[in-house]
């Protein structure tokens, strides 16, 4: 006798995968708030001695998860819910002809920490929080981390490295494009 997979079976296999799974299922965004931040200059940027020949600029990002039960004014039963420290930074790092990777100097380094909080609205299967934790909180996040970025470091006059949009780890992240054909715009005629 074949074993049919239960339709709870098939979901749980159907979520698993990346592709898949609704994150609006099991957790409904209530806030993101800045927690904490700091911009530390290492050394002095000098203009005219600090360009994008011998200056790259590296990044970290870290998600801290934690599951509390919270009182929820006007409402009389307790909620559970995700709480996420999104950990980013960029830093810029001179290096000079003669120094290795290792050797270059840091010239400024941006830290930031944001709180993104979720109710959890259904509990999902272990894969599925990771792969929330790791994608979508970042995902959440990104747009603010951008802006803080450009506010904090023009007003410092500190040089602006390009933040994209967040594209996770997909097969299209980061790859270069060519344009070979347009096939509908606003400015094209339409057949009638």
């Amino acid at each position: 006798m074949v074993h049919k997979p239960s339709k709870s079976e098939r979901q749980e296999k159907k979520e698993g995968n990346r592709a898949f799974y609704d994150a609006t299922r099991y957790f409904y965004l209530n806030d993101i708030s800045l927690w904490e931040c700091t911009l530390k200059r290492d050394h002095e940027y000098r203009w005219g001695e600090h360009t994008s020949d011998n200056c790259f600029t590296q990044t970290f990002k870290s998600v801290v998860p934690e599951i509390v039960e919270a009182e929820v004014k006007d409402d009389d039963e307790k909620k559970l819910m995700l709480r996420a420290l999104v950990k980013l930074g960029v830093r810029m790092v001179h290096k000079a002809d003669t120094q290795t990777e290792e050797d270059a100097k840091s010239i400024y380094t941006l830290e930031t920490t944001f709180l993104a909080d979720y109710f959890i609205l259904d509990t999902p299967s272990e894969k599925i929080f990771q792969h929330f934790v790791d994608f979508n909180c970042i995902h959440n996040v990104w747009p603010f981390w951008r802006q803080h970025v450009f506010e904090t470091l023009k007003s410092a006059s500190l040089p602006v490295p390009s933040v994209p949009l967040f594209a996770g780890r997909g097969k299209f992240r980061g790859r270069k494009v060519q344009i070979t054909r347009v096939l509908a715009s606003p400015d094209m005629p339409t057949s009638e």
